[in-house]
Formats: C-alpha cells, sequence, structure tokens
C-alpha cells in the first residue's frame, strides 16, 4: 500500500521532471530560433540603410550637377554631364526635372 503510493509518487515526479526539462529545451530552441531571426532582421536594415545611404549621395550629386548646370546655362557638355549623371538620361528629360524644380 504505502510503499506503491511512494513508488507512484517517485515515477510520477520523474515524470514530470522530464517533462519540464523537454519544455525547457523547447523553450531553448525557440529562444535561439528568434534570435537568429532577429540577427537575420537587423543585418537586412542594415543594408538597406547603408543602400538609402548610398542613393542619397549619388541624388546629392545629381543634383549639385544639375545645378551647375542651371546657373551656368552654358554648353551642352555640361547638360551631357548632368544626363549621364542620371542614369544615362537625355536632354530632354534633364530640361524636364528642371523645369519642375528638381
Amino acid at each position: 500500500g504505502l510503499c506503491g503510493l511512494v513508488v507512484l509518487l517517485v515515477l510520477v515526479g520523474m515524470y514530470l521532471h522530464g517533462l519540464a526539462r523537454a519544455a525547457e529545451r523547447e523553450l531553448e530552441n525557440v529562444n535561439e530560433y528568434y534570435h537568429i531571426q532577429l540577427k537575420e532582421a537587423r543585418d537586412q536594415r542594415k543594408v538597406v540603410v547603408d543602400e538609402n545611404r548610398r542613393l542619397r549621395q549619388e541624388l546629392l550629386g545629381v543634383k549639385a550637377t544639375l545645378r551647375e548646370v542651371k546657373n551656368s546655362n552654358g554648353p551642352k557638355i555640361a547638360v551631357d554631364r548632368a544626363a549621364s549623371a542620371s542614369t544615362g538620361g537625355t536632354r530632354a528629360e534633364v530640361d524636364s526635372v528642371e523645369q519642375e524644380g528638381g
């Protein structure tokens, strides 16, 4: 009677301890998975921020060239340089950008 009850309690205790260990391992796995996901998301964000910064610099360069062209009202060479700076556009595209006040 009493001996059987003690054995039963020990077995239940071992079972619950096993469940707790399994749950702990599963939690560690989930934690590691989300840690990896977070790191990948941060890396991706850094790539996007760097690309954004690069594009912004490129845009500033194009704007500066267009401003130069506008101020000089000068030779076709300057306009061609502005056009090639803005991803190989034509003179008409540069003129349309100037009219928009870009």
